[in-house]
C-alpha cells in the first residue's frame, strides 16, 4: 500500500509526459521538414506509413492458431500493436502540423518574399 500511494497526483502525469513528448518533437520536426524541404503536408509521414505497413503485413503472415495459447495471442497481439501504431503515427503528425501551423505559415510567408 505504502508503494501506491508513490503513483498519485502529478508523478503519473510526469511519466505519461515522459513516453509522449518525444512522439511530439518528432512531429514538429517532421511538419518543419516538410515546410523547409516543400514537400506537401504529410510526406514524410506517408513514407513512415510504408514502412509502418511493412511491418503490419509481416506480423499478419506471422499470426498462427495452432500451438499454445501463449503463441496465438502474442502473434495475434503484435499485429494489433502495429496496426494501432498506424492511428498513433497519424494522430502524432496531424498534432505536430497543428501545433507548427503559425510557425510554418510565417516561414512560408518570409521565403515568398525573399523570391520576389
Amino acid at each position: 500500500m505504502r508503494g501506491m500511494s508513490l503513483y498519485t497526483g502529478s508523478l503519473k502525469y510526469c511519466q505519461i509526459f515522459k513516453i509522449v513528448a518525444p512522439y511530439v518533437i518528432l512531429s514538429a520536426v517532421f511538419a518543419t521538414l516538410n515546410a523547409r524541404l516543400h514537400l506537401p503536408p504529410f510526406s514524410l509521414f506517408l513514407i513512415a506509413l510504408m514502412l509502418t505497413d511493412g511491418m503490419t503485413m509481416t506480423f499478419f503472415r506471422n499470426i498462427t492458431d495452432t500451438g499454445s495459447w501463449l503463441e496465438i495471442g502474442q502473434s495475434i497481439s503484435f499485429f494489433c500493436i502495429t496496426s494501432l501504431l498506424l492511428v498513433w503515427s497519424a494522430g502524432i503528425c496531424t498534432a505536430g502540423e497543428y501545433l507548427m501551423v503559425d510557425t510554418l505559415v510565417f516561414h512560408k510567408s518570409t521565403d515568398s518574399r525573399k523570391l520576389e
